[in-house]
């Protein structure tokens, strides 16, 4: 975390309002990232990329190349060149771009640095309902690797958590968590909540996301065709007593300094 600080703070936040602006969805993966992408995507306004993986390589590069003196406002520059010219390229017209790449959430410094107007929402979880449903599914195109092994998924969740309290520390306020129960239990009250954030009208009709003809390509793509359902929260517990599983992957001092968040 001493390297994340660095590198943060080698990077000055551009004053320039940008004419486009980016709501990156962030969080663990089955945290309730998609169904939000698809609420936010549904306003006419919003353009929904989904998940363009853009930042790992890029930022990795360039914290290898430290060393070598690139200059950090030079790559921010050009990583901001890159994604628009991605959209670009995407043909997109809309003005407000909604990405949900979940393990953006390392990068959230940098990003607010990049694209200084950005919009950033946290989707929070049940930590054993989340850790129990990335175990239980197999991801497409060799990603998280991490999530097949009990061990290494229960690490990747301790430094989640970590790194999420080292950005809030850092942004406060201009992060918005998203309590996913919340979301699923008062959909219309939390979802305005969201719009109201990401300075956008508000409009019942964007809660039906059984409508929405975005592209997923994400395991979530099946239940994001449906209409906001309940089945899934405490679904871990249909397991607890037939598998120590939840001991392995989340250790108690996890469980207990988490709570549902509030905003």
């Amino acid at each position: 975390y001493k390297v994340i600080k660095k590198y943060k703070e080698d990077f000055k936040v551009s004053k320039n309002i940008l004419n486009k602006k980016v709501i990156f969805i962030v969080g663990l993966p089955r945290s309730g990232t998609t169904l939000l992408h698809q609420i936010l995507s549904n306003h006419p306004s919003v353009f929904g990329s989904g998940e363009l993986v853009f930042f790992n390589n890029p930022i990795l590069k360039w914290i290898d190349d430290h060393e070598n003196k690139v200059q950090p406002n030079k790559i921010a520059k050009n990583l901001y060149s890159e994604f628009f010219k991605l959209l670009a390229e995407m043909k997109v017209k809309e003005d407000i771009i909604v990405e949900k790449t979940p393990e953006n959430f390392i990068w959230l410094g940098f990003l607010k640095c990049i694209f200084p107007n950005c919009k950033i929402i946290h989707c929070k979880r049940n930590i054993k309902d989340t850790a129990f449903s990335i175990y239980k599914h197999l991801f497409g195109k060799n990603s998280y690797k991490w999530s097949y092994n009990q061990e290494s998924l229960s690490i990747f969740i301790s430094e989640y958590l970590k790194i999420m309290d080292f950005w809030s520390a850092e942004f406060n306020d201009e992060i918005f968590n998203n309590d996913y129960i919340e979301l699923i239990n008062n959909p219309r009250n939390q979802a305005k909540k969201i719009f109201t954030y990401c300075d956008l009208d508000w409009s019942d009709k964007f809660l039906n996301i059984e409508n929405s003809k975005n592209f997923i390509e994400s395991l979530s793509s099946t239940q994001a065709r449906k209409p906001i359902y309940k089945s899934s929260i405490n679904f871990y517990k249909n397991y607890e007593g037939l598998t120590d599983i939840f001991d392995k992957i989340i250790p108690p001092e996890i469980v207990d300094k988490k709570k549902a968040p509030s905003n």
